[in-house]
């Protein structure tokens, strides 16, 4: 499970992008307390978000929509008429409440974004669509909550179409974040089937690779273009604009350097061979088990879902 917390000094630090242990606590007790008294049934939460600090977000492949959970008061109670998707699987753009996902896996909110509405024209938080090969963009604002394509290859005949390698559409993305590219707020997409980063112009909805050849699934550093990766599906992004690749398939944490010429790729920790394992250590020497999640627990140090492993991002 993902966890990311923003906008809340309590829940994630002064920084307002990063998660404690502490925050982790009040987010599972505000789910199971959600579950138990709000007779919502959750398959199986992928994805979690809080906004502003008191609003969380979570995303429910099983029942293919984004619950909302609100965190103030002693209870956690479900947010009327913000329940985003109708539950039942397709795929639907408009109004939250009839808007369709398939299996949706994350949601990630715009730097500044708020439960004020919208902070700007632009995007303002997206969210994950992985059985349709989307991503969808989520507008907040009220009664007019709505859900839209932001980029990806539509379905035809109600079937999702998968994306290639190369091109617009996506294979089977499980993670997205957003990140200032020379300067420039793009959203980072794991297309984990393709075995490529990619990004997408928030403005246009344009869709390029940004790390990853692509063509077959390996574990490569060096420049971007011809870095290789194995089923990446997380991902988190530091202060400093580092991505953190949790890499599922090559059982490996992989960094991303935006403020490179060349936008490097090293491994970080992990085997250099695609090992799996369950070890403690510095680099190579540790080892982990199809990592699928990662998240910023301070400025220097990323938590890896699935086992209770930290590590440094600072090479």
């Amino acid at each position: 499970m993902l966890v990311t917390l923003t906008s809340n000094a309590d829940l994630a630090g002064d920084a307002g992008s990063y998660i404690d242990i502490q925050g982790l606590a009040i987010v599972d007790r505000a789910v199971r307390e959600f579950a138990r008294t709000s007779g919502v049934e959750l398959a199986g939460p992928a994805g979690l978000a809080v906004l502003g600090g008191t609003l969380l977000f979570v995303v429910d492949p099983g029942v293919h929509s984004i619950v909302l959970i609100n965190l103030e008061g002693s209870t956690a109670t479900s947010v009327e008429g913000m329940r985003v998707g109708s539950g039942n699987p397709g795929f639907l753009d408009g109004p939250v409440s009839s808007a369709r996902f398939r299996n949706p896996t994350a949601v990630a909110f715009a730097p500044g974004a708020s439960v004020a509405g919208p902070i700007d024209a632009s995007v303002e938080a997206v969210i994950v669509d992985s059985g349709n090969h989307l991503i969808r963009k989520l507008t907040m604002h009220g009664a007019e909550s709505r859900v839209d394509t932001l980029a990806g290859l539509l379905p035809v005949n109600s079937v999702p179409t998968t994306g290639g390698a190369d091109g617009p559409g996506f294979n089977e993305p499980t993670d997205a974040v957003f990140a200032f590219v020379s300067g420039i707020l793009r959203v980072i997409v794991a297309d984990a089937g393709n075995h490529r980063l990619k990004m997408i112009d928030v403005l246009t909805g344009e869709v390029s690779t940004l790390a990853g050849s692509g063509k077959l699934p390996g574990l490569v550093d060096g420049p971007a273009s011809s870095a290789e990766f194995n089923f990446p599906q997380g991902l988190a992004v530091t202060a400093s604009g580092l991505i953190i690749v949790a890499d599922a398939g090559n059982h490996a944490i992989r960094t991303l350097d935006l403020s490179s010429h060349t936008l490097e790729v090293a491994t970080l920790a992990g085997s250099r061979v695609g090992a799996s394992g369950m070890l403690d250590g510095v680099g190579a020497a540790a080892a982990f088990n199809t990592p699928h999640g990662i998240a910023m627990h301070a400025e220097d140090t990323a938590v890896v879902a699935g086992k209770p492993h930290t590590l440094d991002p600072k090479p």
